[in-house]
C-alpha cells in the first residue's frame, strides 16, 4: 500500500517519470501471491539484475553454469507481472562486464565481453519481449570495457540479427579514422 501511494504522488507531482524497481540481491524473487500496481504500472520499469551469477560464456538459454536458475528467476517475474496485470516496462541488466577490484584477479577481463554470446542473449530477450537491455559500464581503469563492446550493446537491441562483422566494419572506421585496422586487429587478437 505504501508502494501505490508513492506511486500516486510520483505520478501527480512528475508526471513524466518513471518509477524504476531494481530487481536485486535481495529482491531477486517476485512475490508469490499477485500485486496490484498504480495505473497497472504503466509508468514503472521493472529492471531485472538477476543475471550476476549465471555462465556469461554460454547463452542463457544452455542453462549453464547458473543460468538454469537465473532463466527460472526470469521466468518467475515474467509469470509473477503477467498475472498481476502488468503493463510497464521491463528492462534487463547483464554482467558481461566483469569488473575487477584492483588486486583481486585478472586484469583485462572487461575487455573480453562475449559478444557472440551478447548477440544470442539479445535475441532471446527481444523474442520474450523485453523493452530493453544494459550492462554495468564504470568509468574506472580496471573495468571500462572496449568502446565497440558498449557501442555494439546499445545497437545489438535495435539489430539483433545483425552480424558482429558488420557492425565492426561500421564501428571501426567511424571511432578510430586511419588507425581502425590497426586497433580492430588488436582488439580481435
Amino acid at each position: 500500500e505504501q508502494g501505490q501511494e508513492a506511486a500516486e504522488v510520483l505520478d501527480r507531482e512528475r508526471p513524466h517519470a518513471t518509477l524504476e524497481f531494481i530487481a536485486y540481491h535481495g529482491t531477486r524473487h517476485p512475490p508469490t501471491q499477485p500485486r496490484r500496481f498504480y495505473r497497472a504500472g504503466q509508468k514503472m520499469l521493472i529492471d531485472y539484475c538477476l543475471g550476476y551469477t549465471r555462465d556469461i560464456y554460454a547463452p542463457l538459454a544452455a542453462r549453464t553454469g547458473g543460468s538454469a536458475e537465473i532463466q527460472a528467476q526470469y521466468e518467475a517475474w515474467e509469470s509473477f507481472l503477467k498475472n498481476s496485470g502488468f503493463f510497464g516496462k521491463r528492462l534487463l541488466m547483464e554482467y558481461y562486464n566483469l569488473c575487477e577490484v584492483p588486486n583481486h584477479g585478472p586484469r583485462g577481463r572487461a575487455l573480453l565481453w562475449p559478444m557472440d554470446i551478447l548477440r544470442l542473449d539479445t535475441q532471446e530477450y527481444r523474442r520474450r519481449g523485453i523493452d530493453g537491455i544494459s550492462d554495468w559500464v564504470c568509468q574506472r581503469h580496471y573495468c571500462f570495457p572496449s568502446p565497440f563492446y558498449v557501442w555494439c550493446l546499445v545497437n545489438l537491441y535495435s539489430d539483433p540479427e545483425r552480424t558482429l562483422e558488420s557492425f565492426k566494419a561500421d564501428f571501426y572506421p567511424r571511432y578510430f579514422g586511419a588507425a581502425a585496422g590497426a586497433v580492430r586487429g588488436y582488439m580481435d587478437a
